[in-house]
């Protein structure tokens, strides 16, 4: 008689079959393929959870590259949620690849991080991870203010966001048309039409070239 399958749970998947043959089918030549293995398991009421079923699984490690890290964000999107690390996890892999050696730290990993929280983690979570960036890490990091300004448009943040544009623009103001543009958007949805107007007026000042700004708003945001 077959045993329950509850004692394939632990297995691998290959494992599993192998084990399911050796115990129980001694005499067979043949192993049963994945899908059946998996319907015993379901028919006798268990489930088969496999780790790292698929071969050359991505993996991040302190040495990790920005690639590498890209890749293994792909896999874990395209996995099944039984199959795939919690978001705790990867998020503990992320930053422990940032700052587990500063020499090597790379923003575009940073972005990654705060990505990946504001996505499938919390808003809370993926603010905690700019803010200890910007407050760890010297350098402009303008990838990550624009991810973080993604998460305060989501909470709602509008202190947070004028902080945070004000940063940007420190950085690309004098050419980046489309950040003063979507500052100046934040303060209308806002209604500080006050606001908004000011935000006008010092980007017409500190832009290389306003033609662009001028021809979006015939006259100042109102």
């Amino acid at each position: 008689m077959r045993k329950n399958a509850v004692e394939l749970e632990s297995e691998t998947m290959w494992q599993a079959c192998t084990t399911f043959i050796q115990k129980n089918f001694s005499l067979c030549k043949s192993l049963p393929s994945v899908e059946e293995t998996r319907l015993e398991a379901e028919n006798q009421g268990c489930r088969i959870f496999v780790e790292d079923e698929r071969p050359g699984t991505p993996e991040l490690d302190e040495k990790s590259s920005p690639s590498e890290c890209r890749e293994y964000m792909r896999d874990w999107v395209s996995r099944e949620d039984e199959e795939r690390p919690t978001v705790e996890d990867v998020s503990r892999k992320l930053q422990n690849r940032l700052f587990s050696n500063i020499r090597t730290y790379h923003d575009t990993i940073a972005v990654l991080w705060v990505a990946f929280l504001r996505s499938h983690g919390s808003l809370s979570e993926a603010r905690s991870a700019y803010e200890q960036i910007l407050n760890s890490v010297p350098g402009p990091h303008e990838g990550v203010v624009r991810e973080a300004i993604e998460v305060e448009k989501q909470a709602n943040s509008l202190k947070k966001l004028r902080k945070l544009y004000n940063l940007l623009t420190q950085t690309c103001g004098e050419t980046d048309t489309e950040v003063w543009l979507d500052w100046i958007r934040s303060e209308k949805d806002a209604l500080d039409l006050r606001a908004a107007t000011g935000v006008y007026w010092k980007a017409l000042r500190t832009l290389a070239d306003s033609s662009q700004l001028m021809q979006s708003f015939s006259t100042p945001p109102e």
